[in-house]
């Protein structure tokens, strides 16, 4: 008797791990882009300006800045829905798009691929509502927090 009961034990200890709530299963669903920070903004500029002869450097910084902010902005409100068959949407200024997805096991890595472009974007936070994720981009750290 006393081995059926630790077989039940087990088996409904089983049952609970199995059907918890991993990464996979948290990161299904609509996301909409809430906030967006990106630091080191004027270092990345610099890094592009490089190219550039000094006499134009002032100017193109200046408008590379107004259009870099101007880009974070508008990707507030951007949606990401992500499906159970891996594969997602992302909706940009009225503009979808599709690819597919992966979530590392430990839920601290989240891959993104449409067509040949991949990013790998670091998970900072994953709840049942909220999802912050980060990336390096040239030379400047991008990161995005999308609420369900």
């Amino acid at each position: 008797m006393k081995k059926l009961a630790y077989f039940i034990v087990a088996l409904s200890i089983a049952v609970i791990v199995s059907c918890s709530s991993g990464p996979d299963k948290k990161i299904v669903g609509s996301w909409k882009i809430d906030n967006v920070e990106m630091s080191n903004l004027e270092e990345a500029v610099n890094q592009a300006l490089a190219a550039f002869p000094d006499s134009m450097k002032e100017a193109q910084k200046e408008a590379m800045m107004e259009g870099m902010k101007q880009g974070v902005e508008a990707m507030k409100g951007s949606t990401m829905n992500f499906k159970e068959d891996k594969t997602f949407e992302s909706t940009f200024q009225g503009k979808t798009e599709a690819g597919t997805w992966a979530i590392s096991e430990d839920g601290k890595i989240l891959t993104t691929k449409q067509g040949e472009k991949e990013d790998k974007l670091n998970v900072d936070e994953l709840t049942d509502a909220k999802l912050v994720v980060s990336m390096d981009q040239g030379g400047s750290q991008i990161k995005m927090t999308l609420v369900k």
